[in-house]
C-alpha cells in the first residue's frame, strides 16, 4: 500500500498512544519499517521489504492449521 500516515495506523490497530510509540520505535530500529517526515509534524511509515508481507501470511497460514486442530 505504500505510506501511511502514523494516525491511520493508529486508528487501524486501536493501541494506546504510549504503547504505540513503543511499538512504531520498535519496528523501526528492527528494520521492518521506515519513518518519512512530511512538514513539521507528520510521520508516514512503509514496511522496508514488501516480503515481510508474505512471512505474515505464511506466519498466519502455520496459526490457523494449528489453531484449526
Amino acid at each position: 500500500r505504500g505510506e501511511v500516515s502514523r494516525e491511520e495506523i493508529k486508528k487501524s490497530v486501536g493501541v494506546p498512544d504510549a504503547s504505540f510509540a513503543q511499538h512504531l520505535h520498535r519496528l523501526s530500529n528492527a528494520g521492518l519499517i521506515v519513518r518519512t517526515k512530511k512538514g513539521t509534524r507528520e510521520a508516514y511509515y512503509r514496511l522496508a521489504d514488501t516480503g515481510i508481507l508474505q512471512l505474515n501470511d505464511a506466519a498466519e497460514k502455520i496459526y490457523r492449521r494449528s489453531y484449526d486442530q
